[in-house]
């Protein structure tokens, strides 16, 4: 995982996967209570998270296994706050809590993509 400046696409900060061979199959940078979080999510099911500091440079990663297919990635917003959905066959919710990321299951088989829908109804 890279980190690049723009406009002139200069490696900032980058951090190892996983020793596997299975590539990312989303990436989502987000910040969650003023932190920012680049996500990763593998084509096996590994969520990978990473800090992201205010110059670009990726904290320590951690690594969490979602289920086994690969994962998608989407924010939505719920009572003013971020949160996100990783789709997968083990579907979550992730959002933060105290500046610490939380990992709610979501009980539903399989949920391969999701987007907001907000009106004032």
């Amino acid at each position: 995982m890279c980190v690049l400046s723009l406009p002139d696409l200069r490696r900032v900060s980058s951090a190892p996967l996983a020793a596997a061979e299975v590539i990312p199959r989303a990436v989502l940078l987000c910040a969650f209570e003023g932190v920012s979080y680049l996500l990763a999510g593998l084509g096996d099911g590994q969520l990978f998270t990473f800090a992201v500091n205010d110059d670009g440079a990726l904290g320590d990663g951690k690594r969490l296994s979602l289920g086994t297919q690969p994962i998608t990635l989407r924010t939505f917003r719920n009572k003013n706050t971020t949160h996100v959905f990783a789709g997968s066959d083990r579907p979550t919710v992730i959002y933060s809590s105290n500046r610490k990321l939380i990992y709610s299951s979501v009980n539903l088989r399989e949920v391969l993509h999701m987007c907001p829908f907000n009106c004032d109804a």
